[in-house]
């Protein structure tokens, strides 16, 4: 199961680490704008150094155009580092049995305790609905 990205308010946004530290700002912007039209780009830099913290956020208006730049960037080379390229933010798949799994996980021996809570619920609505009609 894959993630579906989240679209920002304006577009895509990428997270991109590995970065070298002496690498400057246009020349990530122009690595990336290979796959499309940069909208913006958000560089980390060290406040003591002045060096980038080896990450930075691209954003693409588009989607198809985002997935190109993780597509063909992610894992390459640049400036003698390996990059890691992904979508920034991601919605994860609506699983529901996976959910019942964090519930019960998170409940842990108080399983029993859920199972009668569910039972009492399903009862007690049923009596409500039924009830007129008996």
């Amino acid at each position: 199961m894959s993630s579906t990205p989240f679209k920002s308010v304006e577009g895509y946004v990428l997270f991109v680490s590995g970065i070298h530290e002496e690498a400057q700002e246009d020349q990530i912007d122009d690595l990336f704008a290979e796959y499309g039209d940069v909208k913006n780009i958000q560089v980390s830099y060290d406040r003591k150094t002045g060096y980038i913290n080896g990450y930075a956020m691209i954003e693409y208006s588009e989607l198809s155009e985002a997935k190109d730049a993780i597509k063909n960037l992610n894992g390459i080379e640049f400036l003698g580092k390996k990059i890691k390229v992904d979508f920034a933010f991601k919605e994860k798949p609506k699983d529901f049995k996976g959910a019942l799994k964090r519930i019960f996980k998170y409940l842990g021996t108080n399983k029993v305790y859920l199972i009668m809570l569910f039972i009492v619920v399903i009862i007690s609505t049923l009596i409500n609905l039924l009830g007129p009609v008996l």
